[in-house]
């Protein structure tokens, strides 16, 4: 038997581009600009793959509450 580690969906988090995360966030009023120049002046986790950018969604709700 091994001891094998299990890793749950909410270990693993939600990446969305730019794009994607401004679709979700367009009902509060939040833009793609907003998203963008967050992501450029380091307030919000990201990565690089590629051309995209990929955003931590749960950071970037805990940047809008403040909880940097």
């Amino acid at each position: 038997m091994t001891n094998t580690p299990t890793t749950t969906k909410s270990d693993i988090p939600t990446m969305l581009t730019i794009r994607e995360l401004a679709t979700e966030c367009k009902a509060y009023g939040i833009s793609e600009f907003y998203i963008r120049h967050a992501v450029n002046d380091g307030k919000v986790a990201h990565i690089k793959a590629g051309r995209k950018i990929l955003v931590n969604r749960e950071k970037f709700i805990d940047h809008l509450n403040g909880n940097v």
